[in-house]
């Protein structure tokens, strides 16, 4: 729909920049940023999948990690499957060790988890535990620098 509402029509090409502009129009229809930005200070992510039960768990996950920021790692069935830093937040391109026991704990627990490492790094972390009974399961991680470490 933001395609069609942005004007790009199906003689062009999709290129990545249009798939972005499209994408970050469907983000604001479905999150409108000032809302959501609100809603984000007092609500967890799960909190606000159900606020905002029309968009997905991962596009709500990457509106959050572009406002807060933070790194967002999905890992569907125990395969790491995205890892998504906003622009300006440096990552390694794999998860770390306190990343990767978070996401394992959570996924045999089945259960949402939120911790903090105050070790040789300072992180948040927010682990989430999705299974809509589509054969997925996915663990979605939020994790917050404290610091430049990360």
């Amino acid at each position: 729909m933001a395609h069609i509402i942005l004007g790009h029509t199906e003689a062009e090409t999709f290129y990545a920049e249009m798939e972005t502009e499209a994408d970050e129009l469907a983000s604001e229809l479905m999150l409108p940023r000032i809302g959501f930005r609100n809603d984000m200070k007092t609500i967890d992510l799960a909190g606000l999948k159900e606020k905002y039960p029309h968009a997905s768990w991962e596009v709500i996950a990457r509106r959050w990690s572009d406002e807060r920021p933070a790194v967002m790692t999905i890992f569907d069935n125990n395969l790491l499957t995205a890892r998504y830093a906003p622009e300006g937040l440096a990552c390694p391109s794999q998860p770390i060790q306190p990343e990767i026991d978070t996401i394992r704990e959570c996924s045999v627990s089945r259960n949402h988890i939120k911790r903090s490492i105050t070790n040789d790094i300072r992180l948040h972390l927010q682990a989430f535990f999705i299974d809509d009974d589509r054969g997925v399961e996915r663990v979605i991680l939020l994790t917050q620098p404290q610091s430049e470490d990360f």
